[in-house]
């Protein structure tokens, strides 16, 4: 049963595209290590787009004759050979480079796997579809029977996780790594809470996913969008939010009401989400002017566009439908966000039992096992963190003091997180006896704090608990925290 070389149909400008990374990222920082990549990935030059064959055989030809190569030497060769010409010459060369100027090793592999995979399921697809054809046609059933096998096969194997490694590999490929400065899946990246980031080492890591549960109204979308916005604001990673209740508009808004506080103040303060609305509807009243002259016609507004701009490019908001948006279209989201920050990305889901998942007659439990499960699988996969927030459960609403094992949806919440963190009210953990000593002003003040308690943290200490002020009315928490002293109920 004859294969098809070149994939055709919808799917053929997705391979094209992916190649033109792939040899963008090749001549552009040529080295050995992403040569050997490609080629241990098996795929056949036949596989390749026509226009790309001439240029991946040379480079793969130089790679196994222990050959150096470079955008000059490829030109050359191809010229050489006749080619040149037949790939678009050389401006095509050069627009490889321009489109990908240089990217990471990770990524770099993950295009290759994401090419292989895309390739072997479009060849088994063809397989199929002729096999079909041929049954028609009174073909021997057990010979295309055969074939089908033969192709369901590839896809298992192209989606088998990668051969095994030795230790000595992974050591080589390592000790590579840290002499050519690769080190940054090895850093964490701070949160910007600092409380927070002195317990978890410094910040969340690659491949970790972090889950954020507490009561309805304790600040856990305030929590997390201010954790990505801290995240961008200091350019440690391009972030992520997907969010399932509110739309992108509502979420900037809360993000301008929060970027007028100055947090370098004793007590910080700005201008209060209703008291901004105000001012703004107030000088739109006087003309027809857009949003960023109306910020700048006021202090705190014009501070907060300022800061805002400094990351606006590296934040994305989603607005997320329950209905639609499966853990399949947060993967292509995360995959495209990765790819596109060239770099360090944090993808952040509010909240984890929105999840759309489909048969929809499964139980809870059945579907949010499902979903932590499938996030974990892309902090793993794309190497990049991973922050939920969790809804906790009826019963667990009515106790005192929430925990882990209150989050709704089962024991797969606990096992597959790599940090659990539970946020509580401090004027609900505190004893009765403390309460009543205390006076009016101190009881007041316990309220305006929340506890954030680690309680699994799997490169470190758990059970710690930090808290930090709410700043509702900003729609933020002062960022820096501090440890709780008090003693509070179990």
């Amino acid at each position: 049963m004859a294969h098809q070389a070149e994939v055709k149909g919808t799917k053929f400008d997705f391979q094209r595209e992916i190649e033109r990374k792939i040899l963008g990222a090749l001549l552009a920082s040529p080295s050995t290590e992403r040569a050997e990549i490609l080629a241990d990935v098996g795929l056949k030059v036949e596989f390749w787009t026509k226009q790309h064959r001439p240029i991946i055989e040379v480079v793969l030809e130089k790679y196994r004759n222990g050959e150096g190569f470079d955008d000059i030497t490829v030109i050359e060769e191809l010229k050489r050979r006749g080619k040149l010409e037949e790939i678009g010459g050389e401006e095509y060369i050069h627009s490889l480079m321009a489109d990908v100027p240089s990217t990471s090793i990770e990524l770099f592999t993950q295009w290759v796997r994401d090419l292989r995979r895309h390739i072997v399921i479009q060849q088994a697809k063809n397989v199929l579809q002729d096999g079909l054809r041929q049954l028609d046609q009174g073909r021997n059933p057990y010979e295309v029977l055969q074939a089908i096998y033969e192709a369901t096969a590839n896809i298992s194997a192209a989606l088998a996780p990668d051969r095994p490694l030795t230790v000595a590999e992974v050591l080589e490929r390592m000790d590579r790594k840290v002499r050519e400065g690769q080190i940054a899946e090895y850093q964490p990246i701070p949160t910007g809470f600092g409380a927070l980031d002195t317990v978890i080492g410094g910040g969340i890591k690659p491949g970790e996913l972090i889950l954020v549960g507490g009561a309805q109204g304790v600040g856990k979308t305030i929590f997390c969008l201010q954790m990505a916005r801290n995240i961008a604001y200091h350019g440690d990673a391009h972030c992520l939010y997907i969010c399932y209740e509110h739309d992108e508009e509502y979420l900037l808004n809360r993000l301008l009401a929060m970027e007028t506080v100055d947090f370098n103040l004793p007590k910080p303060e700005g201008l209060k989400a209703r008291d901004f609305r105000r001012e703004l509807l107030e000088v739109r009243a006087e003309g027809a002017v857009g949003l960023r002259e109306l910020l700048a016609t006021i202090p705190e507004g014009k501070r907060a566009l300022e800061n805002l701009e400094r990351y606006a490019g590296r934040l994305q908001l989603i607005k997320a439908s329950a209905s639609r948006t499966t853990l399949n279209s947060i993967r292509g989201l995360a995959h495209r966000l990765k790819s596109e920050a060239e770099g360090r990305a944090v993808l952040f889901v509010d909240y984890l039992q929105k999840v759309a998942v489909f048969p929809e007659s499964m139980s809870e439990e059945e579907k949010v096992t499902r979903v932590v499960e499938g996030l974990k699988d892309i902090a793993l996969s794309l190497n990049i963190p991973v922050v939920a927030i969790v809804a906790a459960e009826r019963e667990g609403l009515k106790a005192q003091r929430l925990h882990i094992h209150h989050f709704r949806g089962g024991s797969a919440l606990e096992y597959e997180c790599d940090i659990a963190l539970v946020m509580n009210d401090k004027f609900k953990l505190l004893p009765r006896e403390v309460l009543l000593s205390a006076p009016p002003a101190r009881q007041e003040e316990y309220k305006s704090w929340v506890v954030l308690t680690i309680e699994k943290n799997r490169a470190g200490r758990k059970f710690v608990d930090v808290e930090f002020r709410k700043m509702f009315e900003y729609f933020c928490f002062d960022p820096r925290g501090r440890f709780v002293q008090e003693r509070l109920i179990e």
